[in-house]
């Protein structure tokens, strides 16, 4: 009969999976928080209030990541491993090439009887199989003994593995976001523009043709703190959360934590077409 779906069955699974997608993005989102200690110089504890925070902080793990596995292929570890593999798939297929080949079969299998006749002259030999053949009846009967005698040893490895996996998590998030910060955040050229309508739909075709022609500059979300009419703050976003906000000035290297109470945040940055220009001008340098 063919199973019937199960509702609750499909819930509880779908929960867990939530869950545990949960936790693990908000592992990663604490090693992006030490990443931003390590670079910037703001302690772990006040880049996120809440485990929201740390889900946010999970994209610039999940991005830097994404950089890193595109820039995997320019490596010469990935062109070693590349021919590594060719090579091992050549080989393979020689050796699969050959055991179809009756004149390469045909004098293996005369040596493979002539070592399995000298084994068969082993002093011994029907006490072994005697003992194998014992060993096989009463295989289950050893299992209570065998599962009481190595649980034990393996429930140390097993532990060893359940924090090296909660360890692992948040280092992964730490290597993947420290990518992410220094590439998009402290080596970006510009902030991103601030663009009228018309601009708006104008800019996406030039963004398009700069691509084509290989000159791609990067450029990150800059805002600007207002408390009464009276600027704050200003530089490259880095992290926020519900009560602060991080931001970076990329010429006095200055990282600031500003409360947002009473704070007005506006984006910060060129126009779209003085940001077209200045693209230009470094185009033409270059």
């Amino acid at each position: 009969m063919p199973r019937r779906f199960s509702l609750s069955g499909f819930v509880v699974g779908l929960s867990t999976t939530v869950v545990l997608a949960a936790v693990a993005l908000s592992l990663l989102g604490y090693g992006a928080a030490t990443a931003i200690e390590t670079i910037f110089g703001i302690p772990t504890e006040l880049t996120y209030d809440t485990p929201l925070d740390l889900l946010h902080l999970s994209n610039h793990a999940i991005s830097g990541w994404m950089e890193i596995i595109d820039k995997l292929h320019e490596t010469a570890h990935f062109r070693l491993a590349a021919y590594a593999t060719a090579g091992l798939g050549l080989a393979l297929t020689v050796l699969f090439i050959g055991a179809r080949t009756p004149t390469v079969r045909e004098p293996i299998k005369r040596t493979s009887k002539r070592a399995l006749s000298a084994l068969s002259r082993i002093p011994g030999k029907k006490l072994i199989q005697s003992g194998c053949g014992w060993l096989r009846k009463q295989a289950l009967s050893f299992i209570p003994f065998a599962v009481g005698g190595a649980t034990p040893w393996l429930l140390i490895p097993l532990l060893k593995i359940v924090i090296l996996i909660f360890a692992l998590l948040p280092l992964i998030g730490y290597v993947g976001a420290k990518e992410n910060l220094k590439t998009w955040i402290v080596s970006a050229e510009y902030c991103s523009p601030i663009s009228g309508r018309n601009e708006r739909m104008t800019m996406q075709k030039s963004q398009i043709d700069e691509r084509t022609q290989g000159n791609v500059l990067k450029i990150t979300p800059c805002l600007s703190l207002w408390k009464n009419g009276s600027l704050v703050a200003e530089g490259r976003h880095i992290a926020s959360t519900e009560r602060a906000i991080i931001l970076f000035d990329p010429v006095t290297g200055n990282v600031t934590l500003e409360p947002t109470e009473g704070i007005s945040i506006r984006v910060s940055g060129y126009s779209a077409s003085t940001l077209r220009t200045l693209i230009e001008m470094h185009t033409t340098d270059n």
